[in-house]
């Protein structure tokens, strides 16, 4: 399994766009403060997951990360967090998408 992830930092109130097989160990390397390379890590301020998509391939993953980037919106990510609590609370278990 693979996941396209959405990370909102309420400190910098910026969300980050990913995808990754394990993402509790990816959000632990976003919150690590040692190398202070990556964007993530650079940030003050700790990273939470708010949106997540299950996919059963990287290439699959990695295309709706891209799909989601290139729109270069804000509002698309915020509609996206909204719309999967929505089919949260609707208790379908057969949606890609979840929120937090």
């Amino acid at each position: 399994m693979w996941y396209l992830y959405v990370l909102y930092n309420k400190e910098i109130n910026r969300y980050y766009v990913g995808c990754s097989n394990n993402i509790n160990r990816r959000l632990g390397e976003h919150n690590q403060n040692i190398r202070k390379k990556r964007y993530t890590e650079k940030q003050q301020g700790k990273w939470a997951l708010v949106y997540k998509e299950v996919y059963e391939t990287l290439k699959e993953s990695r295309r709706r990360e891209s799909q989601i980037k290139k729109q270069k919106s804000r509002k698309y990510i915020e509609n996206l967090i909204l719309s999967g609590k929505k089919q949260e609370c609707a208790g379908s278990s057969m949606d890609r998408a979840t929120a937090f």
